[in-house]
């Protein structure tokens, strides 16, 4: 199971992860990591995405570490147009 989020607290559920337009950011960078809570097993990945020029994470996902976690964070962020997507190529980024 994942769960997407744009970092922000939001009173109201919203289904529109879009960040208002003086935030997309010209570069964006997404990577991913692994963590746990109270075991190892089973693996848990998180995957945030990050404008390099301010603080904070725009947008994440979390579950485990596949293209199906992966694809509802590039649904959003291909729609920014940012100039550069910088990663560390892992298969499943479609750049």
């Amino acid at each position: 199971m994942s769960q997407l989020s744009t970092g922000e607290k939001k009173k109201e559920k919203s289904s529109s992860f879009e960040p208002q337009d003086e935030e997309i950011p010209e570069i964006t960078e997404v990577d991913e990591l692994q963590t746990f809570v109270g075991c190892k097993k089973p693996k848990f990945w998180v995957i945030p995405v990050v404008n390099p020029q301010k603080k904070g994470i725009i947008l994440w996902n979390q579950g485990d570490r596949s293209e199906e976690t992966f694809e509802p964070i590039w649904q959003i962020i291909k729609c920014w147009h940012s100039f550069w997507y910088v990663t560390d190529g892992w298969k499943v980024y479609p750049m």
